[in-house]
């Protein structure tokens, strides 16, 4: 162990390891699998009854992302904080210096939205075919309301609980395995195929890598939870300008 590896608080020094990370995931997997068959045999229940098709896409979406987000929760708790009995403390969730925390996620941003901008450019001359994100807006019904609902579900509780997870839980147990750098791109690639899309899994992995260097140098969370809610709010404002003709679709 180096000494920076002996700091309070250093990802590497939380106590769980692989194994706890398998059976994280795995049990996350389980539920939200589980989860998602309930919620659609719901709704079917529910359309049969006459409840409009709309409302219930609405609700599913919504539904799917407090399932997948609870399953997260309850799996750190159980083979992170309880197995351990150990604090939040070590999910990275402390107190981190204000001005070079934001600072550095300020930073972080452009880089990650540099290489979004350049991957784009490569893959279109390349391919002749542009990078297919996953259209989050319409799922929450489109307009003022859906992006009002969307901005709660990915700008506040996602980046507080996939930070929690990914950085603050997957990171650490993988660190502990393999290393802090094989740590460091493995979680990264964890996170990118996480969100099920193959066009984005290379930008997201590279978000990925940058939310763990950044928790690395500031040993919190926290201005990784801040850098991914103004990620997840641009993304969402530039998708609502584009969808109400405000600004040109790519």
């Amino acid at each position: 162990m180096t000494a920076r590896d002996a700091e309070p608080g250093y990802p590497a020094t939380s106590p769980w390891d692989m194994g706890d990370v398998v059976k994280a995931m795995a049990f996350s997997l389980m539920v939200i699998t589980v989860g998602a068959f309930a919620l659609l045999a719901a709704a079917k229940f529910l359309q049969l009854k006459g409840v409009p098709t709309a409302l219930l896409r609405v609700s599913i979406t919504v539904g799917q992302a407090v399932l997948q987000n609870l399953a997260f929760v309850v799996s750190v708790w159980l083979c992170g904080l309880r197995k351990y009995r150990v604090g939040i403390n070590s999910l990275g969730l402390r107190p981190f210096r204000i001005g070079m925390g934001c600072g550095s996620a300020a930073i972080a941003f452009i880089v990650a939205l540099g290489f979004n901008v350049s991957y784009s450019i490569v893959v279109m001359v390349s391919t002749g075919r542009q990078v297919q994100a996953t259209p989050i807006l319409p799922l929450f019904g489109g307009g003022l309301t859906g992006l009002a609902l969307a901005l709660v579900v990915g700008s506040l509780l996602v980046p507080l609980v996939e930070e929690t997870f990914f950085r603050g839980f997957i990171f650490p147990g993988l660190a502990r395995r393999f290393g802090i750098t094989a740590g460091m791109i493995l979680s990264a690639g964890l996170f990118g195929a996480a969100h099920l899309n193959l066009d984005t899994f290379i930008p997201l992995s590279f978000f990925g890598l940058v939310l763990t260097l950044l928790y690395s140098v500031t040993g919190s969370i926290y201005p990784g939870i801040i850098l991914h809610s103004v990620n997840n709010s641009f993304a969402l404002l530039v998708a609502y300008l584009i969808e109400t003709g405000f600004a040109p679709s790519p």
